[in-house]
């Protein structure tokens, strides 16, 4: 799951991100920013990898590291996976 989010230019910013959440119960490592509640959700390193807000060179950077490393993909998605679907009982 790949989803980059950032601040408004506003100042607004999203709290709890759901959708990684709902990606994370079912398996699937993530590929985010550092926005928000993101990092208290998603573990770097461990459930998927974040990177800085706007931050295009980090998020190809990520996209080619689960390319060269596809094992990262089911060990990333089965650690958290496996967290969130314990608590949601």
């Amino acid at each position: 799951m790949i989803q980059p989010s950032r601040t408004a230019s506003d100042g607004t910013r999203k709290g709890r991100p759901t959708a990684l959440l709902e990606a994370q119960a079912t398996g699937l490592p993530v590929i985010s920013t550092t926005h928000a509640d993101i990092p208290e959700y998603v573990h770097d390193g461990r459930s998927g990898i974040l990177v800085g807000e706007r931050d295009v060179s980090g998020l190809a950077w990520a996209l080619e590291e689960f390319k060269a490393r596809p094992e990262l993909l089911g060990e990333m998605g089965r650690r958290e996976g496996a967290t969130w679907k314990n608590t949601t009982r």
